[in-house]
């Protein structure tokens, strides 16, 4: 089994679709329908990176990054989004995150989370 991966995506479709293709390639996953519910819990100790989607009801993706820093969660991080903002890029090259663009084409995420890993 690989390592396990924490995934926040509000949109059951994509959260489903996607812990379907990491479970697929062996990765084990744990899923949150939003930020909230994520740091109202606590991170599986077995985390070894963070799939976020940028546009959550809510928190947004880089406001619950944010929160976990601080709170000295230092996992990789991979944002998901479609057609980001510049605002979103300039934080990404800050914050050496991982970007990847919706929709999600081939094995375009588990490549960028085993690079991140």
């Amino acid at each position: 089994m690989l390592p396990t991966v924490v995934l926040i995506e509000d949109n059951a479709a994509v959260r489903d679709a996607v812990r379907f293709s990491l479970e697929a390639e062996g990765f084990a996953v744990e899923t949150w329908e939003s930020a909230e519910s994520l740091l109202a819990a606590e991170i599986s100790a077995a985390a070894a990176c963070l799939v976020v989607d940028f546009h959550l009801s809510g928190m947004t993706g880089v406001e619950a990054v944010e929160e976990l820093r601080q709170r000295g969660v230092g996992l990789p991080v991979v944002m998901m989004t479609t057609a980001p903002p510049r605002a979103l890029k300039e934080w990404v090259a800050r914050t050496q995150t991982t970007l990847i663009e919706k929709p999600l084409l081939g094995d375009t995420l588990i490549g960028a989370i085993r690079e991140v890993l």
